[in-house]
């Protein structure tokens, strides 16, 4: 495997991120309003809560997709709102993630998918971005899958693929959002432990958005449950599955009776 370029993200104990007060309207709705998490280094945070609650706003507020309207996220002490052009690119080279459709490009190859960062970033020679190509793909369980199109894949291989390529740039930080969503009960367990073997592998910081709480006993070190714009409740799996809290009870019941109203 590559060598790790840390002259970006240079902590040797990994990536930290840290989220303060952070608070964000879409529409003119609030969608997050006051989000404090401290997502420490070589861990993985599992973010469950209700479908439309903010847990992929919150993802992309991390890598810098979105702005917050205020508040402000920090990478290993640094604020990614301060960031140039230039150092808000490199550190978002540091990054994989998997979104929540894979967002396989249809006209490109797998293989072509996967080096698509590796060619954007041209550090690597073409036989070297072959070899990681094929190196990645040997991880997720797809080798010698290079020529074929995303449309000859299932879902699950797509999933796999879009995985292939969040780790090619070999990334201190993994953002997963809802990996396991579309796919039946066996495929999920399967790219829920692929992940797993990935991000231990790999010594990643690691955040997984998802509303399936297997995945999240079987990733997940910690786990922080959003809940009207705000952390409600955090703690291990183990401690949040246990929880007492009516709230957070409901959600992981699944009940529709509780305070929790559904949105009808």
């Amino acid at each position: 495997m590559r060598k790790r370029n840390r002259s970006i993200l240079p902590e040797e104990n990994g990536c930290e991120i840290v989220i303060e007060h952070l608070a964000k309207s879409l529409g003119g709705q609030p969608v997050l309003r006051d989000v404090n998490l401290t997502i420490p280094p070589r861990g993985t945070l599992g973010v469950v809560g209700r479908s439309g609650c903010g847990k992929s706003v919150l993802l992309k507020h991390i890598i810098g997709l979105m702005w917050p309207d205020s508040g402000r996220v920090m990478i290993n002490g640094r604020e990614l709102g301060k960031m140039d052009r230039d150092e808000l690119y490199q550190t978002r080279h540091r990054f994989g993630m998997l979104f929540q459709s894979a967002a396989l490009l249809d006209s490109m190859t797998v293989g072509e998918n996967v080096a698509l960062g590796m060619i954007h970033n041209r550090s690597m020679s073409r036989p070297e971005i072959a070899d990681r190509v094929s190196e990645c793909l040997t991880m997720v369980g797809l080798h010698g899958l290079e020529d074929k199109l995303p449309s000859e894949l299932s879902g699950g291989m797509k999933k796999r693929a879009g995985l292939a390529r969040a780790v090619a740039m070999d990334p201190e930080v993994m953002l997963f959002d809802e990996p396991t969503t579309g796919l039946d009960p066996i495929m999920s367990a399967v790219i829920d432990e692929v992940i797993k073997d990935l991000v231990e592998r790999l010594s990643t910081t690691a955040v997984v958005v998802t509303h399936d709480m297997r995945s999240v006993s079987t990733i997940c070190h910690q786990v922080a449950f959003l809940h009207r714009g705000i952390i409600f409740a955090q703690g291990t799996p183990e401690e949040i599955m246990a929880s007492e809290d009516e709230v957070v009870a409901q959600f992981i019941a699944g009940r529709a009776d509780g305070p929790i109203k559904p949105r009808l």
